[in-house]
C-alpha cells in the first residue's frame, strides 16, 4: 500500500475553538485514515484516495502554523509541515 501524501488543506487557517470544515488533497488516502492537525483530532473523516473532508476540533491559537498528519488504518503516515493555523476566537 502507498503511503500517505498531503499536497495541501484548504482553508490555511479556521478558530482556535474548532468546527472549521477542511478539505486535504494528497494520494494514498484509504478508508478509516485518521487526521491531526497539530495536536488535535479532526473529525467525522470521509475520504477517497485523494481527499480527505473533516472537522477541526479546538486547537491552541498562535501565529505558527502546525503540522498537518494523515495516517492510513495501516499505520503508514504522511504529513504537511506548517500547513495549518489555529487562529484566536474571543470566548
Amino acid at each position: 500500500n502507498p503511503t500517505p501524501t498531503v499536497v495541501s488543506i484548504s482553508p490555511t487557517s479556521g478558530s482556535n475553538t474548532g468546527g472549521t470544515r477542511v478539505t486535504i488533497t494528497g494520494t494514498g488516502f484509504r478508508t478509516g485514515a485518521t487526521v491531526l492537525i497539530g495536536a488535535s483530532a479532526c473529525n467525522s473523516v470521509s475520504n477517497s484516495a485523494t481527499y480527505l473532508n473533516c472537522t477541526t476540533t479546538s486547537g491552541t491559537a498562535s501565529a505558527t502554523a502546525v503540522e498537518v498528519s494523515v495516517t492510513n488504518s495501516d499505520l503508514q503516515k504522511g504529513s504537511k509541515a506548517s500547513a495549518y493555523t489555529y487562529t484566536y476566537t474571543s470566548p
